[in-house]
């Protein structure tokens, strides 16, 4: 749930295929897997969605990465650097292409450049927390792999 004052998780319960229960739960150590990817931004609160994705891979890096280095294995890792650099690139060419959009609409004079701005922001924002992330994932693989 995004507007919670902590990181809180909603499930639901199945009896014999029917939903019969909601269990709302606290989560300490958010899984960083689940927020490596980059969140939908195609709807009105692309902005909000992002920022807070951000905000909670941040959060994740920093409660749960030493506990999964220590579960996966060497294989898992490395699985989890190629995924990590592929998502780095996707948000590097975004990026780009945002700043690039920006640009074009400040030079013909001709609408907001704020939005395009704004999402290069997000997206080299979530860069820079994924760039340690991948560091980490990296040197935990090659110590597994000795």
């Amino acid at each position: 749930l995004r507007r919670a004052k902590s990181l809180t998780a909603v499930g639901v319960l199945m009896e014999k295929g029917i939903p019969a229960k909601v269990a709302v739960r606290t989560v300490n150590e958010p899984p960083l897997e689940d927020f490596i990817n980059l969140p939908d931004i195609s709807g009105q609160d692309w902005a909000e969605n992002l920022r807070w994705s951000n905000g909670i891979l941040l959060e994740a890096k920093n409660r749960s990465l030493m506990k999964m280095l220590k579960e996966k294995t060497g294989d898992d890792l490395l699985a989890l650097v190629t995924r990590i650099e592929k998502v780095i690139l996707d948000l590097s060419a975004l990026a780009e292409r945002a700043k690039d959009n920006a640009q074009a609409i400040v030079e013909k004079g001709q609408g907001n450049p704020g939005p395009d701005r704004e999402l290069s922001i997000l997206c080299r924002q979530r860069i820079e927390i994924l760039k340690p992330i991948l560091a980490a994932v990296k040197q935990g693989a090659a110590a597994k792999q000795q």
